[in-house]
């Protein structure tokens, strides 16, 4: 139940609610808010205050933030029996079957030095309700060049999903109407839905 800063990034113990992370100066601050928006994006406040960091990781729900923040911010989690497991391998299956007998005891998010710009938007019947889809963006760039993007969505299928093809049409480009609309028509044909 903590929140740390270091030399490496932040990290959070999996035992803190998602409600307690909202008025952390260190969450507001890292990468622009994009954990407390990610975070407000969970149902309402009663389901933030019971629903911790390691639950939401654990327990895959479409209104599961943890699991598309840990991609889309190349995270990792720290278990019981001290491994350090990347989001893509804890979610090359279920966290369960990946995980055994340990536990999530920590998350580890990156130093992220030049986050620009970064996203993430819910999308649901009302304000309150569980999100049918949600997605996150983190943009680095250097004026109008795109430096390093990464493009998530969780809901669509169990597991959350890295554009990473997507990613690399923006990648060192500038961004205009043009090559945005052609990123669009390749995330449509990569997108899994389940």
């Amino acid at each position: 139940d903590y929140i740390k800063s270091s030399s490496n990034g932040l990290k959070i113990g999996a035992m803190i609610t998602v409600n307690e992370l909202l008025d952390l100066p260190l969450v507001k601050k890292y990468c622009n808010g994009i954990i407390k928006d990610a975070v407000l994006s969970i149902a309402s406040t009663p389901n933030r205050n019971l629903i911790t960091v390691g639950g939401n990781i654990v327990g895959l729900h479409p209104w599961s933030v943890f699991p598309g923040l840990l991609m889309l911010l190349e995270g990792k989690v720290v278990t019981a029996k001290k491994r350090v497991i990347k989001a893509e391998k804890l979610f090359s299956s279920t966290p369960k079957n990946v995980l055994g007998k340990d536990i999530i005891t920590e998350v580890q998010f990156p130093n992220i030095k030049k986050c620009v710009l970064s996203y993430w938007k819910k999308f649901s019947f009302t304000e309150t309700d569980y999100p049918i889809v949600s997605v996150g963006m983190v943009c680095e760039r250097d004026n109008d060049i795109v430096k390093k993007i990464r493009i998530v969505a969780i809901g669509l299928t169990l597991f959350p999903q890295r554009f990473y093809k997507a990613e690399k049409m923006l990648q060192n480009k500038k961004v205009d109407k043009k090559r945005v609309a052609k990123v669009l028509e390749n995330i449509i044909k990569e997108v899994k839905v389940s």
